[in-house]
Formats: C-alpha cells, sequence, structure tokens
C-alpha cells in the first residue's frame, strides 16, 4: 500500500492514465496521460519523482518500450503524433506520424512498430519510421492490437470484430465476428500461442483462428473488459473491467 500511495501522489498524472508498460526485464514502469505527458516511474523504494516527458501537445494515448533497446520508448497521442524518447536523456529523439490509438513494438526483435489509427493497423519500420504495411479490412475503430510471442502475428480487435495478420505475408489469416458482445481488446493465451483472450462487454472470449470461428465464451467482470496483459512466466491472463476490478486468470 505504501508503493501505491507513492504512486498515486501529487507528483503524478493530473489527468486519467491511458497506458501503462514495463521496461524490459525491470522494475522501471512509463505511464501515459490525457494531461499530455509521459511519465517514468523508478522502484518506489528510491523516493525519486518520475521523469516527466512533456512534449507532446495533445492527449498521449499509448505507449511501448523496445524490447532490446531498453532506453527507447515510444509514445503516441490523439492526433496521430508518434514519439521516440531516449529515457536515459529524456527527451524526444524522433517525431513522425501513424498511430492515435495504440503502439506495440514487436517482441524478441522489436524491427516492427505495430500502430492502430482510425480502422487501419500499420507495421511501421523502427529503422527508417517508414510505414512498410497497412492491414485495411475493420468497418470500425481499431481498439486494441497485441503481437504473438514470437513477434509472427498481429491481433487486432474493433467492436465488431477481430482480425489475425501475418507480419510478413501482410494479409489477413483469419476473421472473427462479434455477434452480441461488442470487443474491447485482446491478448495472446500465455500458454496455448495459437489461442487469442478477446475482452468484450462483461465476458472474455477464447479464440482458436486455426480451428474455428467461434468462441468459448465465460462470464468475467460485471461491466466492459477495458484491456487484457499475459504472462508467460506464470501462464496468467490478467483482466481489468470499468467495474473497477483486477481478475487474474489461469
Amino acid at each position: 500500500m505504501k508503493h501505491r500511495s507513492k504512486i498515486g501522489s501529487k507528483t503524478g498524472h493530473s489527468l486519467p492514465i491511458t497506458d501503462v508498460r514495463f521496461v524490459p526485464n525491470s522494475h522501471v514502469v512509463a505511464t501515459s496521460s490525457y494531461d499530455k505527458t509521459v511519465l517514468i516511474w523508478e522502484d518506489p523504494k528510491t523516493g525519486r519523482p518520475p521523469v516527466r516527458l512533456e512534449e507532446h501537445i495533445n492527449q498521449v494515448l499509448s505507449l511501448d518500450f523496445h524490447p532490446k533497446r531498453e532506453n527507447l520508448l515510444c509514445s503516441s497521442d490523439g492526433i496521430d503524433e508518434i514519439r521516440f524518447w531516449d529515457i536515459n536523456r529524456g527527451s524526444c529523439i524522433h517525431i513522425f506520424q501513424g498511430a492515435s490509438k495504440q503502439v506495440r513494438f514487436q517482441p524478441l526483435f522489436g524491427r516492427f512498430l505495430a500502430t492502430c489509427s482510425d480502422n487501419v493497423v500499420n507495421l511501421i519500420d523502427v529503422e527508417t519510421s517508414q510505414i512498410c504495411a497497412r492491414f485495411e479490412g475493420h468497418e470500425n475503430e481499431v481498439q486494441s492490437i497485441c503481437w504473438d510471442p514470437n513477434g509472427i502475428y498481429i491481433a487486432s480487435i474493433s467492436e465488431d470484430s477481430a482480425r489475425l495478420w501475418s507480419v510478413f505475408e501482410h494479409n489477413c489469416l483469419h476473421e472473427l465476428h462479434a455477434t452480441d458482445n461488442k470487443f474491447q481488446c485482446c491478448t495472446f493465451h500465455p500458454k496455448y500461442w495459437l489461442h487469442w483472450v478477446i475482452g468484450a462487454e462483461q465476458s472474455l472470449e477464447l479464440w482458436n483462428p486455426l480451428d474455428t470461428n467461434k468462441t468459448w465464451k465465460f462470464e468475467a467482470h460485471m461491466d466492459a473488459v477495458s484491456s487484457l496483459a499475459s504472462s508467460l512466466d506464470t501462464e496468467m491472463i490478467a483482466s481489468t473491467s470499468h467495474d473497477e476490478l483486477i481478475k487474474l486468470w489461469k
């Protein structure tokens, strides 16, 4: 509880937090917020205030750390602007366009950055900052994207559908349409990597795109599921919801 009170102190964000990510193999985390800032939080035991990155001119909606270059942080905001930061220097080193909703580096290698803007998923070459593929097909705005642990596939979620894309073939491999529940978010299954977990309105749905266009559905929350995360080490899935609960599943 002592650590939590420090995270929520007056030195933190002044508006709701939109995303949180760990530095790989570290206790350091970064958070983004509607207050247009990114904060880098060290281990609470140090007692030091967070490092503030303040150059965005719009609400910061997402962020992620490069899996190999631990000083490289990416953030995106509400006007499609993407910024690369050197967190050792606390400065922005590059600005380009291509994401308004979410950004996620390719696991293991970090060669690509997956982003979503409106109803399109962009695949960006990290070295050149150029879009090398555009995945189109969603009718509604893409709410969430995630990689498989090997960095070969990207899953994308809009309220009406889920799609699985091949990074190297640049095409949609599988599509699942939402029925009575609007899709909100997704993550890979930590044990069965070709299975995906989709968060919807009050429920979780397990989807094996190679086997069927149907899902296994089970009730999870009293309100819409807002985010999902997987742990390869524990083979557990965490879900958060607008019902203000965090749940762990195995």
